[in-house]
């Protein structure tokens, strides 16, 4: 199995379908046929990057890139487990069953060797359980988002908490804290996927849906490097890290954008990634007034497709703001990055060596700031709206001190061990000499 073919899917949001765009494009150039399939209004994007694309069916057919206007009530939820449930269950739970039927379809038109998903796509799951019985492709996993695995010290994922020693008081602390949450957060979301999984013909969950997420495909390749990662003693071998998949970016810096890098001063980019932006004075403009004074810095500032104008301010000399900017070429160039908390910015700016101050508070955010600051590649602050004293502070901080440099430029140097594209076509053929269930073709 010289060249495989391989189906792509992924969960309709922005920040899950670009790094999977991103690999079915660099698998297609390395001579792998290729189909991607995820919500229809992501078609343009797909095919730009030379993918053949095949819309979702109705039932996993919707754009969730912004959840508020998607689902309206979820703006009255409070920030928090209420919050994260309610995300959990509209993007990845509702929309199961319809794509394990498209997969099925699919998989008459396109038989594939693999089937490719990102973590939070569990449409493929049921295909592992047995619904298609004997005869099925490998079920692989990209981690595009933190692994959601059960930790050592017994820490609910979710809130973002610190590591600590599975011995210590904090520890059982943490214990208590899951043990207590179980009954309304992991149980009954289980129990959900498992009705799911028997309406299908498919076996139970092996453990419960978080760790699922990561144990059940044939294999998880994460995005990111190990020492990133919290520190787990029972990483199962079907884990495995492969750093960033390589830019298909072909944007260069605008003309303004390199006079900036030419000033000589230090940039510092701040989003809000595509998700999370509808209300830019989130970060974007306490970042740019806490800076506003800097002669010895240039802000710049994306908004993630929003319009420029909802800034709502007046831009000092030292800013500059873009709906979007080419980060892969830009982070060459930046002493700092501010953001949310998305993943995949997260990981290219490690991947570059440039530090970071991270505060958020939705979905998975907090559980990548702590990342970033368990890792001593930044600081977290944790919150929706920090002040510009805050930032001021933290960003002041990260610049000053040696050790923050000096820890990202030790993770951008793992980061260059790895190859990306070479590791995940010698996981997945891999996997599927040792386990003999690629049929399908």
């Amino acid at each position: 199995m010289d060249n495989m073919r391989i189906i792509l899917t992924s969960t309709p949001l922005s920040g899950h379908v670009t790094p999977m765009i991103q690999a079915g494009r660099v698998l297609q150039d390395a001579g792998h046929q290729v189909a991607f399939t995820t919500a229809e209004p992501f078609r343009a994007r797909a095919e730009a990057a030379g993918l053949y694309f095949v819309p979702a069916p109705n039932g996993a057919h919707l754009d969730l890139s912004d959840l508020d206007s998607a689902y309206p009530e979820r703006k009255n939820i409070p920030v928090g487990l209420e919050r994260f449930t309610f995300d959990i269950v509209k993007i990845h739970l509702e929309p199961m069953k319809a794509q394990y039927h498209g997969l099925c379809t699919l998989l008459e038109q396109f038989p594939a060797d693999v089937i490719l998903s990102e973590t939070g796509y569990l449409g493929a799951q049921p295909i592992v359980l047995g619904a298609l019985g004997k005869k099925r492709p490998v079920v692989a996993n990209l981690g595009v988002v933190p692994m959601p695995l059960h930790r050592d010290d017994g820490a609910l994922f979710g809130p973002g908490l610190m590591p600590v020693a599975p011995d210590s008081p904090e520890a059982v602390a943490y214990r208590k804290m899951a043990n207590e949450l179980a009954p309304v957060w992991n149980i009954p979301l289980t129990d959900r996927v498992n009705s799911i999984l028997a309406e299908l013909g498919a076996t139970e969950l092996p453990c419960d849906l978080f760790d699922a997420l990561i144990r059940v495909p044939d294999i998880h390749m994460q995005l990111g490097v190990r020492s990133f990662e919290v520190p787990r003693s029972d990483l199962p071998d079907t884990v495995q890290f492969i750093g960033n998949l390589p830019s298909i970016e072909n944007n260069g810096l605008s003309a303004d954008l390199q006079a900036h890098v030419d000033s000589g001063k230090r940039l510092v980019i701040v989003t809000q990634g595509t998700l999370e932006n509808r209300d830019l004075s989130q970060l974007l403009a306490p970042t740019i007034r806490a800076l506003a004074e800097r002669q010895d810095i240039i802000v710049i500032a994306t908004t993630g497709g929003r319009p420029v104008k909802e800034i709502g301010m007046e831009l000092p000399s030292n800013a500059f703001i873009s709906t979007f900017v080419p980060l892969y070429a830009l982070l060459k160039h930046a002493s700092l990055v501010v953001t949310n908390g998305g993943y995949g910015t997260i990981c290219l700016a490690l991947q570059q060596g440039v530090p970071l101050v991270v505060s958020g508070e939705d979905g998975d955010k907090p559980e990548n700031g702590m990342r970033v600051a368990q890792a001593g590649a930044g600081i977290s602050l944790g919150k929706a709206y920090p002040t510009v004293q805050d930032l001021s502070a933290a960003i002041d901080t990260v610049l000053r001190e040696k050790a923050y440099a000096k820890r990202v430029r030790e993770l951008a140097a793992e980061f260059d061990q790895h190859n990306a594209v070479v590791e995940m076509v010698q996981l997945m053929k891999q996997v599927s000499r040792l386990n003999n269930v690629s049929q399908i073709s």
